[in-house]
């Protein structure tokens, strides 16, 4: 059986549970997908502002946090072009961005549990 994700507007996400039957009946159902992240998962998204519910598709979160990251680097690189970060501690203070969006390195599938199981 295949599995799709599939975002509908207006509603929670689903899984497009597709089966195939002899002579090739297509029959599919649409089941409610409910995420549980992991309790390490939402303490670091929470720093962000981020608070996920569990119809909050991991990899939107993830997305958000990645856009995040790379606002805060652009606003990095802006001060520095305008002289406000020296060359001399502009990599220290990128390597704390890094440090500090730490989460974004983690595979979205490890952000919820029982996702390990699931492939």
């Amino acid at each position: 059986m295949k599995r799709y994700e599939v975002q509908l507007l207006g509603s929670m996400p689903t899984v497009l549970r597709l089966s195939w039957f002899p002579r090739r009946i297509l029959i599919y159902t649409l089941v409610r997908v409910q995420h549980a992240y992991r309790p390490e998962v939402l303490e670091v998204l929470i720093r962000y502002g981020v608070c996920p519910t569990e119809s909050t598709s991991p990899a939107l979160v993830h997305e958000f946090v990645s856009d995040l990251y790379r606002f805060e680097l652009r606003r990095l690189r802006e001060k520095y072009v305008r002289g406000v970060v020296p060359k001399s501690s502009y990599s220290k203070h990128v390597v704390a961005l890094r440090k500090k969006y730490l989460l974004i390195s983690v595979p979205v599938r490890h952000w919820t549990i029982g996702a390990d199981t699931e492939e």
